[in-house]
């Protein structure tokens, strides 16, 4: 796949292809909880590129995210937070939502994906979203007896939506999505960045079992 990529890249030119091999390789050896906040550096200096190049630039990134058929937690998080950085208005995004009870679909959705991206389990992601539900019981988001899968699609307008809440109310969320992560008491690479890119969306801080 990554050969794929490259010559997708090399479409570019080489130095672009070259370059990428070059980021690749410096961020293989790099800690992976640390690569989410290394893109958003990137990404705050990509900022000043002309808005065409940005939304060139995010297309690129989705169309490598595509070539081998599937999205990984971490690749959404990446193409979201890029999305989210460059193609947005400078602003932020006006205040929707002063309660939580609007959000109830949405705060399901953000649970749900951080309840599977720490297992294949089903059971074991039934217990960690139920762990996180019990902190907003005025949602009444009792785990069902089948929890599916979650869709990526759902997630991202979720995300957008819980982004358009007051800092009290996404801090609420934040603190349920930190629950969801900790309840079998390990971090993995998927939830770190999941919650990570949560916490920079939504400008609300990090929990500090992730910060650490």
């Amino acid at each position: 796949q990554r050969e794929n990529q490259l010559r997708l890249l090399a479409m570019q030119g080489e130095s672009v292809a070259r370059t990428a091999d070059a980021v690749f390789n410096a961020m293989a050896k790099m800690d992976p909880r640390a690569r989410i906040s290394v893109a958003e550096l990137a990404l705050r200096a990509l900022n000043k590129l002309p808005y065409e190049e940005k939304q060139a630039l995010v297309d690129r990134l989705r169309a490598l995210i595509d070539m081998d058929g599937r999205v990984t937690f971490s690749e959404f998080c990446l193409h979201w937070l890029a999305r989210h950085r460059l193609l947005r208005l400078d602003e932020p995004p006006p205040v929707h939502y002063r309660r939580l009870k609007p959000l109830r679909d949405d705060v399901r959705a953000v649970l749900l994906a951080l309840a599977f991206a720490g297992t294949d389990s089903a059971d074991a992601a039934r217990d960690a979203y139920a762990n996180g539900a019990a902190r907003l019981p005025e949602l009444d988001l009792a785990p069902e007896d089948a929890i599916e899968q979650p869709d990526f699609g759902r997630l991202e307008t979720a995300m957008e939506r819980v982004g358009c809440a007051t800092f009290a109310v996404r801090g609420q969320v934040i603190d349920a999505a930190a629950h969801v992560i900790f309840a079998d008491r390990v971090v993995t690479i998927a939830e770190s960045d999941m919650i990570r890119a949560l916490a920079i969306a939504w400008d609300c801080p990090l929990p500090p079992f992730v910060a650490e």
